[in-house]
């Protein structure tokens, strides 16, 4: 199995319970890591369109979806694999996903 030695140790329930409060901040917390995205990476702003508002909202239902997933790992993984496949088309990298990630991270630490 792929990976799985990167997997050994994770506790999906309590990533699960140590993010549930971001979760009710939705649109506050995505507003946020937006933010600190295009703050930090402002190359990365081109890559979105001009008003943001359904493209949080989006995002926050993928970022819901896949959390409430964890701990199935067939199932996250195919909420995974779609949304590479989604971004794949707009000229999505390696490099955008750990920026992206980076500022989930500054996100999570902000509101927790």
């Amino acid at each position: 199995m792929p990976n799985s030695g990167a997997l050994r140790g994770f506790d999906a329930q309590l990533v699960k319970d140590s993010l549930a409060p971001l979760l009710y901040e939705g649109p506050s917390a995505m507003e946020y890591m937006f933010a600190r995205l295009f703050a930090s990476n402002p190359e990365t702003r081109t890559l979105f369109p001009t008003s943001m508002t359904a493209l949080r909202e989006k995002a926050f239902g993928a970022l819901t979806r896949t959390i409430r997933s964890l701990d199935n790992r067939e199932r996250c993984g195919g909420i995974l694999a779609q949304l590479a496949r989604d971004h794949r088309r707009y000229g999505v990298t390696d490099r955008h996903y750990d920026l992206f990630f980076a500022a989930l991270r500054d996100t999570v630490e902000h509101f927790l």
